[in-house]
């Protein structure tokens, strides 16, 4: 339904988040995550404060995040230490998500956890920072007593 989109599709989200069962809702949060306005916004907040489920917490945190809200690091924290294998999952691409050193220290702190797919997600997220973030370069360093060539024609060939 929210691939949909349009007033009808968001009318029908709103309402799903009042639904007593915690899947209705998750699934609505999910899809409202998928919409980019301010008004969505609005609702995810809600949805994050109003919500006592951690799970359901982080999922409408990570819709704010595509949005390019800020992310609530001490909610994404916490998820880390959840027994839910899927809460953990959520905040792990919360920190994948996050610019910044400390979201690469939480990454990495899950690299520890018991779970395989956690591992892995935290890994894959690792990689995809280090891939997209170049390392600094250093400047290069002169010979001493060398001078720099001002032309083409500074570099004299010799024979080998």
């Amino acid at each position: 339904m929210g691939a949909l989109g349009g007033a009808a599709a968001l009318a029908a989200l709103a309402k799903a988040l009042e639904d007593k069962s915690a899947l209705v809702r998750a699934k609505a949060i999910e899809a409202l995550g998928g919409f980019d306005s301010p008004s969505v916004a609005a609702l995810l907040e809600q949805a994050r404060a109003r919500d006592k489920n951690a799970y359901l917490q982080l999922l409408a945190e990570e819709g704010l995040a595509k949005q390019g809200k800020a992310v609530e690091v001490s909610l994404a924290e916490r998820s880390l230490s959840q027994k839910d294998v899927d809460t953990r999952l959520v905040g792990v691409r919360l920190f994948a998500a996050r610019p910044g050193d400390d979201a690469v220290e939480l990454l990495a702190s899950a690299l520890e956890d018991k779970e395989a797919r956690v591992r892995v997600s935290a890994a894959a997220a690792l990689f995809k920072r280090l891939a997209r973030e170049p390392a600094p370069q250093a400047p290069a360093e002169p010979r001493a007593g060398a001078a720099e060539p001002s032309s083409a024609d500074d570099f004299p060939l010799e024979p080998w």
